[in-house]
């Protein structure tokens, strides 16, 4: 959900959004040292990583909760259900393409008139309601004949 634009609306939410505005401007003139002060501030503890684009969107998605709340109990639910689904988000290696895909994606292919959807499962694939454990062997319940998975679902370096 968007929220309305406030350049001309006056009250308590259009201080609340120029104060936003205002921190979220500031994270880009910190310094890492200062970005991790920050953290200590808002989130507590020491900061995980001194990777600055990661503690910039860390930081300044606390300001915008801190600021407005956070998750809906609605969101936190679906969360919940999908962790309890496919585990914890890992990264599974794309076979021979040197890609590496998230657990709950969708890969999509158009083939012969046809569009083909798979998911991406913390342990294998799931196409058709059914379980595979290779790209593979959904290409080839998919063509009928032999025929690399990532190829088939454009994984391959150059095919992207």
């Amino acid at each position: 959900m968007t929220r309305p634009s406030t350049t001309h609306a006056t009250g308590p939410s259009a201080d609340v959004d120029r104060q936003v505005m205002q921190q979220l401007a500031e994270l880009d003139h910190l310094s890492i040292d200062q970005l991790a002060q920050r953290w200590q501030l808002l989130i507590g503890g020491t900061a995980p990583r001194q990777n600055r684009r990661y503690l910039v969107k860390r930081l300044a998605y606390r300001i915008q909760e801190l600021a407005y709340g956070g998750l809906s109990t609605e969101t936190r639910a679906m969360l919940a259900e999908t962790y309890q689904q496919h585990g914890q988000v890992t990264r599974t290696a794309g076979h021979s393409a040197g890609a590496s895909i998230v657990p709950g994606t969708c890969l999509l292919r158009a083939w012969r008139g046809a569009v083909y959807r798979v998911t991406v499962c913390r342990h294998g694939f799931e196409y058709d309601g059914k379980r595979y454990s290779s790209l593979t062997a959904i290409a080839r319940a998919i063509t009928g004949g032999k025929c690399s998975g990532p190829a088939f679902f454009h994984l391959k370096e150059g095919q992207r």
